[in-house]
C-alpha cells in the first residue's frame, strides 16, 4: 500500500519539483539560444561575407524573463567592440535596395528543429520528481 502524505509534505515536495522544472526549464533555453547564436554566427559569416567582424560579435542568445515568462531571444546590433551596430536590422531585413540576408532568422529555424526534443527531455525530467 503506498505511503499517504501529509498536506506540509505535498506543499514541499510540490515548490521542489516546481523549482526543479524552473532550473531546467532555464537550462535548456539557454541551451536553445546558444544552438541559436552559434547558427546566426555561421550565417553572417557566409551571407553576409564577413569584413569587419563587427555585426557578427554582436550577435547573442540570451535568455531572459517578460512578465514571468521565460523566453530564449537572439539578438544583434548591440555594442561590438565600440559602438553600437546599427546596420544589423537593414543586414537581416533588408532595405529597397538590398535583399534580405535572414541570418539571424535561418539561424532561429536550426536552433529549432531541436526544441521538441528538449522540451520532450524537461517534460520527462519533470515527471521523474516524486511527490
Amino acid at each position: 500500500m503506498a505511503k499517504q502524505l501529509t498536506l506540509d509534505d505535498f506543499v514541499s515536495k510540490s515548490q521542489k519539483a516546481d523549482r526543479l522544472l524552473l532550473r531546467t526549464l532555464r537550462k535548456k533555453l539557454r541551451i536553445l539560444a546558444l544552438k541559436a547564436e552559434r547558427e546566426a554566427k555561421k550565417n553572417a559569416t557566409d551571407d553576409p561575407k564577413v569584413v569587419t567582424g563587427r555585426l557578427r560579435s554582436s550577435i547573442t542568445g540570451i535568455v531572459g524573463a517578460r512578465r514571468g515568462n521565460l523566453r530564449a531571444l537572439l539578438r544583434a546590433g548591440g555594442n561590438s567592440g565600440g559602438a553600437p551596430v546599427l546596420y544589423a536590422k537593414y543586414v537581416e531585413f533588408g532595405t529597397r535596395k538590398m535583399a534580405p540576408r535572414l541570418f539571424m532568422k535561418r539561424g532561429v529555424e536550426a536552433a529549432l528543429k531541436d526544441m521538441n526534443k528538449e522540451l520532450q527531455d524537461l517534460l520527462v525530467v519533470s515527471l521523474q520528481v516524486d511527490l
